[in-house]
């Protein structure tokens, strides 16, 4: 979703990541559990991971594509 996505459609797919920490959260407070910090890390890590990870690929897409167009003006110049 980042790599392709707006934003709102980012936090859309971060949604279900974010049930399952809210999930497990409730869970621990209903059995009495004190919260493990260290238990959130894999949530963060999930939805940290993929934006970044979708984040750099937008990013050289775009890069990409700007060099690309860069190089065919660059060639139609010389032929003219």
């Amino acid at each position: 979703m980042a790599a392709y996505g707006r934003q709102r459609r980012l936090v859309l797919a971060a949604a279900p990541v974010l049930v399952c920490h809210a999930a497990m959260r409730a869970g621990d407070w209903l059995h009495g559990v004190r919260f493990d910090g260290l238990g959130a890390l894999p949530f963060v890590g999930v939805l940290l991971g993929g934006w970044l990870l979708g984040d750099y690929a937008r990013t050289r897409r775009l890069f990409l594509a700007q060099l690309a167009a860069s190089a065919e003006l660059a060639a139609r110049e010389r032929e003219e």
